[in-house]
């Protein structure tokens, strides 16, 4: 929802966004932390390639 706000608003996301359960499963976990670690890379300076 928010992430299609932004595109429209011809803003760059870096992720695309993530949907998780209530009550997440480990992998769901795991993918979570995956996640955290990716951003966390970008927000430091990590080159990535976005489009619009």
């Amino acid at each position: 929802m928010m992430n299609g706000r932004l595109k429209n608003l011809k803003f760059r996301v870096p992720l695309d966004p993530m949907k998780i359960k209530l009550i997440p499963t480990k992998e769901e976990l795991m993918d979570c932390f995956d996640f955290g670690i990716e951003f966390g890379e970008i927000v430091n300076g990590k080159m990535v390639e976005m489009t619009l």
